[in-house]
């Protein structure tokens, strides 16, 4: 994997020791006889590098020599899952040169760039899948369109460890501020916000309905606000929620299984 830079050519991303998060670095070097070389790509990881070469050809006399180095952390997977602390250390190890002929490079002149470790904090919730219990009906006790199961089957959504963080000074990075979920029926729906069944053979004529802690139908595949969630605090959050039958037509007799999909969503 590469990534570029000031224009110059692509830079690799090495691996960092936390897994998902790489690391890319870039030079300029500078000689006062020649001016800036431009940005150059970087030998690997963490060791010696003379990229603040500028120019060729035989210094003579004083001279000025430095060199401008970039280093970005690169997200290369995509998901970070574990998280971890970046091993801070040397980065680049410039020296000028005036060419590529050793003879001519200055390693008594190097400066060492060194990074200090990185805490990298997956800003996500733990959610657990969850089996409701739905029970068994006769088809009479549905008795017409609209009909719902006479029992309803509670269940709890739950979100665990939610991050917390400090944001950085002056812009929204740093900690998640709204965190927001959507439930998507695998299947389709039948009926506004009720859900088809799956499986082969399965009930004809019924589908599955949510329903919040309030007894209002929860919206399928549009996203809701976590309510009480706390950015600076982060933690645990249970949604309470009950599912039930709902007839959508002509009811014929059978298994009457769903699945459905949780999608969380961090800003």
């Amino acid at each position: 994997m590469t990534v570029a830079y000031g224009g110059g050519p692509a830079v690799y991303v090495y691996d960092t020791n936390v897994p998902g998060i790489g690391i890319a670095r870039a030079a300029n070097g500078y000689l006062s006889n020649y001016g800036w070389a431009g940005w150059q790509a970087s030998a690997s990881y963490h060791n010696a590098s003379n990229i603040a070469r500028a120019g060729v050809g035989l210094v003579t006399g004083s001279f000025t020599a430095g060199a401008q180095v970039a280093v970005a952390l690169v997200k290369t997977s995509a998901q970070i899952t574990a998280g971890g602390t970046v091993t801070g250390g040397q980065v680049i190890y410039a020296y000028p040169a005036t060419s590529y002929n050793a003879a001519y490079e200055f390693p008594n002149l190097a400066v060492k760039y060194v990074t200090t470790p990185v805490q990298i904090i997956p800003l996500t919730c733990t959610t657990l899948d969850v089996n409701v219990p739905m029970g068994t009906f006769k088809t009479t006790d549905f008795p017409s369109v609209g009909s719902l199961s006479p029992n309803p089957a509670n269940f709890t959504v739950q979100f665990l460890n939610c991050p917390a963080g400090t944001a950085v000074s002056g812009t929204q990075a740093g900690v998640v501020h709204t965190i927001q979920y959507r439930i998507d029926p695998t299947n389709g729906t039948l009926a506004t916000n009720v859900a088809a069944l799956s499986g082969s053979p399965s009930a004809t004529g019924v589908g599955i309905q949510l329903f919040n802690s309030a007894g209002a139908v929860f919206p399928l595949s549009t996203f809701a606000t976590l309510s009480g969630y706390n950015s600076t605090s982060g933690g645990d959050y249970s949604i309470p929620m009950t599912a039930r039958y709902y007839r959508t037509g002509t009811i014929t007799a059978g298994a009457a299984n769903t699945t459905m999909t949780l999608t969380v969503s961090y800003q």
